[in-house]
């Protein structure tokens, strides 16, 4: 065998190459293959294992780190001398009954006792639609597909007859209006994938209740907004950038499309309606909304109107800016990458129906909606100027 010097690679002349794969002499010499045997447990990890991943995860990204530990134990498990003869069928068969119970229990873990068994299916956005063009397949691997899993999973574990199953449709799915207002019966038309991605999970969803029989419902809830909204989201980022204006804390914030018209309500109404459709006798849709229609622009100047400070709109286009009167100075501006490929300039749904048969009507008006997350932005920046 052949040792390289001071840290060199060892030249072809003194070491010979590789014997081709497979190696007739090694095979010769082969022990000979064990006997499949019942599984066993995997080796367990060592210690300290668990530090070492959190110490990890910061560096990595969100979804590397969710899955960091599952993918070190598979190697682990693979690589051990206990998996090796395992992956017969009773083995295999084993693997499955286990993953059904897990999935068995998190269909329990999502399901709310109340009247019966409700799951709910807000599945995880990234959400701001412009965002969903950049990353179209997880998009529809979450927004489209994890719904179908859901309700797959409901199916597979004999669960049709003892859950209500809610699915967060969107006002998206209307995208390029065909009517105003927009109801129940209006035809979509998506603009976005994320958009696209609701509308196969709209329908999945009315498969599965009239296929199987399942009380499945789909919430098609306009913009509901709140003081827990994320930051990523047009409402909640007004309100931030206003709160930090006003604690002297940011100059300016940047906007896209400021004539874009929203139907613009408060999550706490609408989290009533959720609750109620799936209180009804029989699973139906329902268009949920105030019928109110507001701009960007109008949320931004009722915002900083709310710490005292006027704004006054010079320019036009993407050159079009915000300027405080009573300072003079810019805190508005407009940024064409904030700006959708395909765009959705006007929303307002007509929700008569949930007013009849649910007996729901929004609460909280569009003024103070936006009076109450400005001031829980003022409070949050006051006490933590980087949340």
């Amino acid at each position: 065998m052949c040792e390289p010097r001071s840290g060199r690679q060892p030249s072809s002349s003194r070491c010979p190459p590789p014997a081709p794969w497979p190696c007739p002499r090694a095979a010769a010499v082969a022990p000979p293959p064990r006997a499949i045997s019942s599984p066993g447990p995997p080796p367990s990890p060592p210690a300290g294992w668990r530090d070492q991943r959190r110490k990890r995860a910061p560096e990595l990204r969100p979804r590397e780190a969710r899955t960091a530990a599952g993918r070190w134990a598979t190697r682990r498990w693979l690589s051990s001398p206990a998996s090796q003869g395992r992956m017969d069928r009773t083995w295999l068969s084993s693997c499955w009954k286990k993953a059904m119970r897990c999935m068995e229990s998190f269909v329990g873990l999502v399901l709310l006792t109340q009247a019966g068994l409700n799951i709910s299916t807000r599945t995880h956005r990234l959400t701001l639609k412009e965002i969903s063009f950049d990353l179209a397949e997880y998009t529809a691997d979450v927004d489209g597909v994890g719904t179908l899993r859901l309700l797959d999973a409901i199916k597979t574990c004999g669960l049709i007859n003892s859950v209500k199953f809610y699915q967060a449709s969107t006002s998206e799915l209307f995208g390029k209006v065909q009517e105003i207002p927009q109801k129940e019966t209006t035809p979509f038309y998506p603009r976005s994938p994320y958009g696209a991605a609701k509308l196969y999970a709209y329908w999945i969803v009315v498969n599965f209740r009239e296929a199987y029989n399942l009380f499945a419902v789909n919430g098609i809830l306009f913009n509901h907004e709140s003081p827990r909204r994320g930051a990523n989201f047009v409402t909640r980022k007004i309100s931030r950038s206003v709160a930090k204006i006003h604690l002297g804390q940011m100059d300016s914030f940047s906007l896209g499309n400021l004539d874009a018209k929203r139907d613009w309500g408060h999550a706490r109404d609408y989290v009533e309606a959720m609750w109620l459709m799936l209180q009804t006798d029989e699973p139906e849709d329902f268009v949920i909304a105030t019928g109110e229609v507001h701009s960007v622009r109008e949320f931004v100047e009722k915002s900083f109107k709310h710490i005292g400070k006027t704004i006054v709109w010079e320019g036009k286009n993407e050159n079009e800016v915000g300027r405080c009167k009573e300072t003079g100075k810019i805190h508005v501006t407009v940024n064409h990458k904030y700006y959708r490929p395909t765009e959705v300039d006007f929303l307002q749904g007509d929700c008569t129906k949930a007013r009849q048969k649910l007996n729901w009507k929004p609460r909280v008006t569009f003024d103070e909606l936006v009076r109450e997350m400005v001031d829980a932005d003022v409070e949050l920046m006051r006490s933590n100027p980087n949340a």
